[in-house]
């Protein structure tokens, strides 16, 4: 019987693969773009979304149509979870206005991962909520298309949380602020998330301050946030400076909470 970590790796695979195929390895916000937001709206009851179209056509929708639901998801996603909105900038500031010589390779690569996302079964992966809680889906599809151009060395998804983490959550309680650097998309979280709720500690009654230096990596962590249900209590910042990057991340989501967060 295949583990809900096989299954994630088979779809990782299967994603990047698809969109090598029809694009290349570069450009890999696309293909995350697709992923994270089937993830998130598994997560939406049907009823706070009677207007979209259900994952399973999204491959077959004409391209402008695609284009047009996938930029309305990220909308929706954004009003859902404003707080988490300024890290998802990077996957979406790709579709409006692309000109038809670029747009069209990214378009049929985007419509490509939809389908691979469906054919190996990333929807019914997050439907399992111990499988969505228990494994970083999109974490093996972003080192997955990485691994295509980097050295990325040992996975890091395979691993599992440090053992100074163990620590830490002893003397963790409701009301506690976890502060965490280089945190890439959130394998270590998603395993201290995991041992609070074995303690009977919600992860949602902590403030989870997070850093990581990569912008599509923090868009990944901050879909991740929602998988694992510490969406309203996660602040993740992008900047490489040590001394602001924690106020820089508190005034963005603040901003974003009052809709004042500029995206340019």
């Amino acid at each position: 019987m295949t583990t809900p970590q096989q299954h994630a790796r088979h779809i990782a695979t299967a994603i990047t693969q698809a969109w090598d195929k029809t694009y290349g390895p570069s450009r890999f916000e696309v293909p995350m773009s697709v992923a994270a937001s089937i993830c998130l709206l598994r997560t939406v009851p049907q009823e706070d979304k009677p207007e979209r179209v259900l994952e399973e056509s999204l491959p077959q929708l004409p391209t402008p149509e695609f284009i047009n639901e996938l930029w309305a998801r990220w909308g929706l996603s954004t009003d859902l979870w404003p707080e988490l909105s300024p890290r998802w900038t990077c996957l979406s500031e790709w579709m409006p206005g692309i000109s038809p010589t670029i747009g069209r390779p990214l378009a049929a690569g985007a419509r490509s991962v939809a389908a691979a996302c469906i054919e190996a079964g990333l929807p019914e992966l997050i439907d399992d909520a111990n499988a969505r809680s228990t494994v970083d889906a999109l974490g093996h599809i972003l080192h997955s298309l990485y691994a295509q151009v980097y050295a990325m060395g040992t996975d890091p998804l395979l691993s599992q949380a440090p053992a100074l983490d163990a620590q830490r959550i002893a003397a963790l309680h409701p009301g506690a602020t976890l502060t965490l650097l280089q945190v890439w998309s959130g394998t270590r979280i998603m395993h201290i998330a995991t041992r609070l709720r074995q303690r009977g500690i919600d992860p949602a009654s902590l403030t989870w301050q997070l850093r990581v230096i990569d912008e599509l990596a923090a868009a990944v962590l901050a879909t991740n946030c929602v998988l694992w249900g510490i969406d309203r209590s996660a602040v993740i910042g992008i900047s490489d400076d040590d001394q602001t990057w924690l106020e820089e991340a508190h005034h963005e989501r603040t901003a974003a909470l009052l809709g004042d967060f500029d995206q340019s």
